[in-house]
């Protein structure tokens, strides 16, 4: 078990051009999560209670902050792998989709100073 720090970024907005950033408006942290007990469908619920209509991307940024797509709990496991603190983003269903890469697709390499 690793305790996690999970930061939910929402109300702000999709910034696709010259590069893909999120404008960060608020953050909802939950703080010192097991992560034996994430799963998807929580991360998505929690960005339901933060007032999004639906989850269409649930996106996630790795270690040198580029962007990925978290699809299932396939994501989770992969997404456990990598990080130790998430920085969680959505794309709500009534927004246009971005593109990013799969989470299963992650490709990056980098080093954990301990």
């Amino acid at each position: 078990m690793v305790r996690l720090v999970v930061n939910f970024h929402y109300g702000g907005e999709w910034i696709k051009l010259p590069k893909l950033v999120y404008s960060r408006i608020f953050v909802h942290t939950w703080k010192e999560y097991d992560s034996d007990l994430l799963c998807f469908s929580d991360l998505v619920d929690q960005f339901k209670n933060l007032g999004f209509y639906g989850v269409q991307q649930l996106v996630v940024t790795g270690p040198s902050t580029k962007y990925y797509e978290m699809e299932f709990d396939t994501g989770i496991r992969t997404l456990l792998y990598l990080v130790s603190d998430d920085n969680l983003f959505v794309v709500d269903e009534y927004e246009l989709g971005i593109y990013v890469t799969n989470i299963v697709h992650h490709s990056e390499s980098y080093s954990i100073d301990i």
